[in-house]
C-alpha cells in the first residue's frame, strides 16, 4: 500500500535520454535470479559454482561414437514371428518399404548434433500409415548407440489430463505409488547430478517440482504448468553432453494446452526459449490438418519458417505384400490376396495378423508360414471396415483369454478411467483381470499408465461399458480407487475424482471437487482443462438443483473461455446464467465484471465502463474486497485500452491498496502499475514497484508472475536506454512466455525487442522483428496487438523515406483499429495522416487529425516514436 500511495498520483515525466547503447545483444540471464526457491528461468544457466569435489554426485558421461551417415539397418524382418504364435500380438510392428523416410529423419538429427542448431520436422501422413512407428525406429537407434536421448510426447483425443509434456514430465518424474518426501529426496538427487552441484543447493527446487507433481500439503498454492516445459529443457540440456538431444510429439494435432504441442515446436525453432541442440519430430494427421483450418495455417506457418514437412504416404500393393511376407511371415499367396483389403495401412494389417493369431485361424505351413487353416474361408475371415475388425478383435481377444470376465470388467475399468490412466487405478477394480487383460494385447503397460493398442479399441471398449448393466458401479469403485490413491501420496486428484463421482450418480459429492480442479487448472495456466472440469461442475450442479452451485460452475466456464479468447461462447454462459434464477447482489457483481470483460474483447469500452461502475458500486456497498480487487483490475485495462496510463496507474494502485494478501493479484496489480505508469512517463516510485514485484514472484512461484517481472524490469532498463539490461530481460521474459503459452507477453517482448533495435541503429533487425510480432498477432486473430506493429512498420518506414510503405501499413492500421476509435494506436495513426495532409496541403483535413491526436493525447503521453512525424510536421508549418 506505500507503494501505490507513492506511485500514482502526480508524477516526474522525465526526459528520454538520447545517448543510445552501442553495446551488442546482451544474453539471456541475470546476474542475481529473480525465480522462487530456487526454480531458474529456461533460458538462465546456474551461476552456482561447482559444488566441492565429492559433494556432487557423480555422473560418468561417456562420449558416444561419431555418428554414422546412415541410420543401423532395421533387424531382419519375420524373424521373431517364426518363434511363437502366442506371442504375437505383443510384437512390434515391423518396419517395411520405409528406408529414404528413415535416413532422412536420421540425417536431420545428424545435422542437430553437428551444427548445434534446432531442426523440426513434422512427420505427415493418413491415420494408419505407420507415420509413428517411423519415427520409433529412428528414435530407438538414436538412443541404442548412445547418440541423443528421447523424450515422448503423446496427445489424445479428448485430451487426457496428462497429454504432452505434463505427462512426459510426470513420467519422469513421479510414479503414482510416490509420497511427497520420498519425491522430494529422489529430485535433490537427480537435480544435483543433472546441475553438477551439492544436494542442499537444489533442495527448493525440488519442493517446487514436487507440487508442481501434484504432491502440495494443505495451503499451498499450485504450481503453474510451465514449469514443466521449463524442467523438460533443462532437462534435455543436462543430456545434450552428447551433441544434442529428442523430442518426439506424437499425434501433435491433438494437442489442446497452451504452449504444449505445435507451439512447442515454434518456440524452438524460432529459439525463443534460447538455441538448444534438439530435433523434434511431430506426426500430425493429414485428416487433422483437412478437417482444421487453423492447425494447417499452423504448420504452414512453421515450414515457411524452416521445419520440414515430409509425407508418409500410406504402402501400395506391392509393399504391403512385403509387410505381410516378410515382416509377418504370410504365406506369399495368402498375403497377395490380404494386401488389397488392408488399404496400405500397416495398423491395420498388425490388427488383422493379430485379431486371426487370438482366435487360433492361423497355422504354418511347411515353408513355416503362416496361412489360414484348413476349412476356413479369407472371406469369412476378413474385413476391409476398421471398426468391425476392431470389434472382432476385442471379442476374440477375451474369448482366448484365461479369465474372460475379469478381462472383460479390466477393459471397462481401463477404457472407463481415462485415455491412460494410472495402471494402479485400473488394478484396483480387478488384478487378475487386467493381468489377463494384459496378455491380450488389447491393452500395454506405458510407463507406469494402461495404454490400448488402437485408439478405436477404446472408443469401442468405452461404448461397450457404458452398456454395461454395472458401469456405474464401475464409476463408483474408480473414484474410490483414486480418493485412496490421493490419501496415500497426497497427489491432488480433483478432477478424476468428481469425474467418476459424477457418472456414478453422485453429483453432490462431485460438485465441490470438480470446482476445485477448475479453480486449480485457472491457477496453474492449464485453461483448456479449467474449461473440462467448471462444464463437469456445471453439470453436476444442474443435477443437484442447487443455485449457487449453477452459478459459480458457469462463472468458472466463463473465465476459462475468456482467457482462452472467446468471448463470444462466454457471453452465451453468462447469459444462461442470468436466466436461472435469483442471483444475489454480490455475485451479479461479479457476473457483470465478466461481462464488461467481454464488452472490452468486442471494442465497446463504453459498455464496459458502464458495468464496471455498476459492479464497483455494489463492491464498495457489500464491502468485498475481492470484488473490489478485480473490478479495479478490469477498470485499469480498460482505461489502457482508451490511452489514459495515467489513469489506469491509480486503478493498479487502487488494487494493491484494496488487496489482502493474495500474492497472484498482487503481482497483477504491481505489473499493471509499473506498465502503466512507465507509458505515462511517471517514474517516481516505479523502482519499488519492481522490486517488490520480484518478490512477490519469488514468494509466489508463479510463473506468470515471474515473466511478468522480468518483462516489468526490461521496460524500466528500456525507458531510461540501459539497452543492453533491457535486452537480456525482455529475451529472458519471451522465454518465459513461450513456456507459458502466453503468445500476448511474447509479442510484447519482440515489440520492446524491436525498440531495442531501433535505438541501436539496426532498422533492419527491427523492422523484421515487428513484422514477426504482426504475423504472430495477425495469427491469433488479434487485431490491437496487429495493429500496434503495423503502426511500429509505418513509423519506421516513414523515417527511411519510404513513404509509400508507410501508407500501406498506416492503412492496415486504420483498418484494424476501424471498430476500436478510442484505442492509443490512433494517436500515431492521426498524427502520421495530419502530416500527409500537411505536404498534400490540405489544411482542413490536416487540422482534423491534428485536433484527433491531441484528443488521443498528444502532449500528455510520452511516445518516443513521434518525432519521426512531428519532425516532418514542423518543417511543413
Amino acid at each position: 500500500r506505500g507503494l501505490a500511495d507513492d506511485l500514482p498520483i502526480a508524477g516526474d515525466p522525465g526526459g528520454l535520454r538520447a545517448t543510445p547503447d552501442t553495446q551488442g545483444p546482451g544474453t539471456t540471464s541475470f546476474s542475481e535470479s529473480i525465480l522462487p526457491e530456487g526454480q531458474e528461468a529456461i533460458v538462465v544457466p546456474r551461476r552456482t559454482a561447482p559444488a566441492p569435489k565429492g559433494m556432487a554426485p557423480r555422473w560418468n558421461r561417456v562420449p558416444p561414437d561419431r555418428m554414422p551417415l546412415r541410420p543401423p539397418p532395421r533387424r531382419e524382418a519375420g524373424g521373431a514371428s517364426r518363434t511363437s504364435l502366442g506371442l504375437f500380438a505383443l510384437r512390434d510392428p515391423p518396419m517395411i518399404a520405409r528406408e529414404p523416410l528413415r535416413r532422412l529423419l536420421w540425417q536431420k538429427a545428424r545435422e542437430t548434433v553437428l551444427s548445434g542448431r534446432p531442426q523440426v520436422v513434422l512427420v505427415v501422413g493418413a491415420r494408419g500409415s505407420g507415420k509413428s512407428r517411423v519415427v520409433e525406429t529412428v528414435v530407438q537407434a538414436l538412443e541404442e548407440g548412445g547418440y541423443m536421448e528421447a523424450l515422448h510426447l503423446r496427445y489424445h483425443t479428448p485430451p487426457a489430463v496428462d497429454d504432452g509434456y505434463r505427462g512426459a514430465v510426470r513420467e519422469l518424474l513421479a510414479p503414482w505409488n510416490d509420497t511427497r518426501s520420498r519425491i522430494e529426496a529422489r529430485l535433490q538427487r537427480w537435480l544435483a547430478r543433472d546441475q553438477q552441484v551439492s544436494p542442499a543447493a537444489v533442495a527448493n527446487e525440488a519442493r517446487v517440482l514436487a507440487r508442481w507433481c501434484g504432491y502440495r500439503s494443505d495451503g499451498e498454492e499450485p504450481v503453474n504448468a510451465a514449469v514443466g516445459l521449463a524442467y523438460l529443457y533443462r532437462h534435455l540440456d543436462a543430456r545434450s553432453w552428447r551433441g544434442g538431444a529428442c523430442l518426439v510429439l506424437d499425434d501433435v494435432h491433438h494437442a489442446t494446452a497452451e504452449g504444449d504441442g505445435l507451439a512447442i515446436c515454434d518456440a524452438i525453432l524460432s529459439e525463443s526459449v534460447g538455441r538448444r541442440p534438439l530435433v523434434v519430430f511431430a506426426t500430425v494427421s493429414t485428416e487433422a490438418l483437412e478437417d482444421d483450418p487453423q492447425l494447417a495455417a499452423q504448420v504452414k506457418s512453421l515450414v515457411a519458417r524452416g521445419a520440414l514437412e515430409v509425407r508418409c504416404t500410406r504402402l501400395d500393393r506391392a509393399e504391403m505384400e512385403q509387410l505381410l511376407i516378410m515382416g509377418l511371415n504370410l504365406a506369399p499367396a495368402l498375403a497377395a490376396q490380404v494386401a488389397p483389403h488392408c488399404g496400405g495401412s500397416p495398423s491395420f494389417a498388425m490388427l488383422l495378423l493379430r485379431d486371426w493369431a487370438a482366435r487360433g485361424m492361423l497355422t504354418r505351413d511347411v515353408d513355416m508360414h503362416f496361412t489360414l487353416r484348413e476349412g476356413l474361408s479369407l472371406d469369412d475371415a476378413i474385413t476391409s471396415d476398421l471398426t468391425t475388425l476392431c470389434e472382432r478383435r476385442l471379442a476374440g481377444a477375451l474369448e482366448a483369454c484365461e479369465d474372460p470376465e475379469g478381462a472383460s470388467l479390466a477393459l471397462a475399468a481401463s477404457a472407463l478411467a481415462g485415455m491412460v490412466p494410472p495402471i494402479s487405478v485400473v488394478a484396483a477394480i480387478h488384478p487378475e483381470g487386467l493381468d489377463a487383460l494384459l496378455a491380450t494385447g488389447i491393452v500395454r503397460q506405458q510407463g507406469w499408465r494402461v495404454a490400448f493398442e488402437h485408439p478405436r479399441l477404446r472408443e469401442l471398449a468405452l461404448a461397450q461399458a457404458a452398456e454395461r448393466p454395472d458401469v456405474r458401479s464401475i464409476h463408483r469403485r474408480l473414484a474410490d480407487a483414486w480418493e485412496a490413491l490421493g490419501n496415500r501420496t497426497g497427489v491432488e486428484v480433483n478432477l478424476p475424482l468428481g469425474t467418476h463421482r459424477l457418472y456414478a450418480g453422485a453429483a453432490k459429492a462431485a460438485t465441490g471437487p470438480l470446482l476445485s480442479a477448475a479453480q486449480n487448472a485457472i491457477v496453474e495456466g492449464r485453461f483448456s482443462l479449467s474449461l473440462q472440469a467448471a462444464r463437469l461442475a456445471a453439470q453436476a450442479a444442474d443435477e443437484v438443483g442447487s443455485l449457487t452451485g449453477q452459478v459459480l460452475a458457469r462463472r468458472r466456464v466463463a473465465e476459462a473461455l475468456l482467457e482462452l479468447d472467446r468471448a463470444e461462447e462466454a457471453d452465451e454462459v453468462l447469459a444462461e446464467t442470468r436466466r436461472l434464477g435469483h442471483i444475489d447482489r454480490n455475485t451479479t457483481a461479479h457476473l457483470r465484471v465478466l461481462e464488461a470483460r467481454v464488452a472490452m474483447e468486442r471494442g465497446d469500452l463504453i459498455a464496459a465502463r458502464r458495468l464496471l461502475d455498476n459492479a464497483m458500486m455494489t463492491f464498495e456497498a457489500t464491502r468485498d474486497r475481492v470484488g473490489q480487487v478485480d473490478g479495479a483490475h478490469c477498470l485499469g485495462v480498460l482505461m489502457r485500452l482508451e490511452g489514459r496510463p495515467d489513469e489506469a496507474a491509480d486503478q493498479y494502485a487502487r488494487m494493491l491498496r484494496t488487496n489482502r494478501g493474495d500474492l497472484r493479484r498482487e503481482a497483477i496489480a504491481l505489473f499493471g502499475l509499473v506498465e502503466s505508469s512507465i507509458h505515462a512517463g511517471r517514474l517516481r516510485g516505479v523502482d519499488r514497484a519492481v522490486e517488490r514485484l520480484r518478490q512477490v514472484a519469488r514468494e509466489s512461484g508463479d510463473t506468470r508472475n515471474i515473466a511478468q517481472a522480468t518483462f516489468a524490469g526490461g521496460l524500466l532498463h528500456l525507458r531510461r536506454r540501459n539497452l543492453q539490461e533491457a535486452e537480456r530481460h525482455f529475451l529472458t521474459a519471451r522465454a518465459l512466455a513461450a513456456t507459458l503459452g502466453a503468445d500476448n507477453l511474447l509479442l510484447a517482448c519482440l515489440t520492446n525487442l524491436g525498440e531495442i533495435q531501433r535505438y541501436r541503429g539496426d532498422v533492419a533487425a527491427a523492422e523484421a522483428t515487428w513484422r514477426t510480432a504482426a504475423r504472430l498477432a495477425t495469427e491469433h486473430g488479434w487485431d490491437l496487438q496487429a495493429a500496434t506493429s503495423r503502426v511500429q512498420l509505418g513509423l519506421i518506414a516513414l523515417a527511411r523515406g519510404a513513404d509509400r510503405l508507410a501508407h500501406i501499413e498506416i492503412a492496415r492500421a486504420e483498418r484494424l483499429l476501424g471498430d476500436h476509435p478510442r484505442h492509443y494506436g490512433w494517436l500515431a495513426i492521426s498524427l502520421v495522416k495530419a502530416l500527409w495532409a500537411a505536404e498534400d496541403d490540405q489544411q482542413v483535413e490536416c487540422r482534423h487529425w491534428w485536433r484527433r491526436a491531441r484528443r488521443q493525447g498528444l502532449g500528455r503521453t510520452p511516445q518516443p516514436d513521434l518525432w519521426i512525424p512531428l519532425e516532418r510536421l514542423a518543417a511543413r508549418t
